[in-house]
């Protein structure tokens, strides 16, 4: 879907909505109070019967993202977009707009992306990949036109992911099924033990570079926090915008790259080609292993707190 969003210049997010909020009531609308979500603000507002919602977000100082993507009338959408003072610069949002200068981060800082991959998966591991890159680098990284791993063909991931490697520094952690399955049944959350597998990616990190600032997706309601990492010195960036930061990508492309490895290296293993994810491929393939290693070896290859091993009983 194309990116529906705007960018005001020389405005706050709270600043663009008071002025908003000011000159709807005028016209005849009524905004609810905003609800403060990371990277900005969303608020919901009122014309006749009918309601939008709308998200503005900071993507640098005094300069404002207006995501226009959750509206669903053009005649409200028009609306909005002629309430949008004139004092600002406007111009169409674009990708890079959300990936260069966002945060505030000097050149030389360095910054650790992560992401993670299998955790939808019922075979194989989780692996929490991080990528290492200089702020100032981040343009390499843009020029590899990075997007969603899974939409790669397996041939074209490898080649993405030994550029990657090549040209920045990389790390993993790996949680195997029987470690996931211990580690479940003591904490009885999948987030967390996601929380605790990015914590100890961070402080592995910190041990080998001088990283100033963590960006990674949400995952949970719990945010890494000094509770998890302990009494370093960091910045964590949980990015609001739809349009992923390219080291997060980064990570992605070689987390899903070593999740298949190592779910091929299982499958070896055990002489079973398992599928990804949760469909009827893997319910079948999971009775089939079943009948062939039993019950008790499934703690080995899969994460049995998912749902469909009731199934399987």
């Amino acid at each position: 879907m194309d990116l529906k969003k705007i960018i005001i210049d020389n405005i706050t997010p709270m600043q663009l909505f008071k002025n908003l909020k000011y000159r709807m009531a005028a016209a005849g609308a009524y905004l609810a109070d905003p609800e403060f979500v990371s990277g900005g603000l969303q608020f919901k507002f009122f014309l006749g019967d009918n309601s939008e919602t709308v998200v503005l977000e900071e993507i640098a100082q005094e300069r404002t993202s207006v995501d226009l993507s959750f509206l669903n009338d053009r005649e409200m959408e028009g609306f909005l977009l002629s309430m949008i003072p004139e004092a600002g610069v406007r111009k169409t949002a674009q990708p890079s707009d959300f990936i260069t200068g966002k945060y505030n981060l000097e050149s030389s800082d360095f910054i650790l992306g992560l992401d993670e991959a299998g955790k939808s998966d019922y075979f194989g591991p989780l692996v929490i990949t991080g990528v290492v890159i200089q702020q100032k680098n981040v343009g390499e990284l843009f020029k590899l036109s990075l997007k969603d791993p899974s939409l790669f063909d397996r041939n074209t991931l490898s080649e993405t992911v030994a550029k990657i490697t090549d040209m920045f520094p990389t790390l993993s952690v790996i949680i195997k099924p029987d470690l996931y399955n211990e580690m479940f049944i003591r904490h009885k959350d999948m987030n967390l033990i996601l929380l605790k597998a990015h914590a100890r990616a961070i402080l592995n990190a910190v041990d080998k570079y001088k990283i100033s600032t963590v960006i990674v997706d949400r995952f949970g309601d719990e945010d890494i926090s000094t509770d998890i990492i302990g009494n370093v010195t960091l910045r964590i960036i949980n990015p609001f915008s739809d349009v992923k930061h390219p080291i997060i990508s980064a990570a992605a492309a070689i987390a899903q790259f070593i999740y298949l490895r190592e779910l091929e290296e299982l499958g070896d293993e055990y002489r079973v080609k398992f599928p990804k994810g949760t469909g009827d491929e893997v319910v079948s393939s999971a009775k089939s292993f079943i009948k062939s290693y039993g019950l008790e070896n499934l703690f080995k290859v899969s994460k049995v707190n998912f749902r469909l091993t009731g199934s399987l009983l």
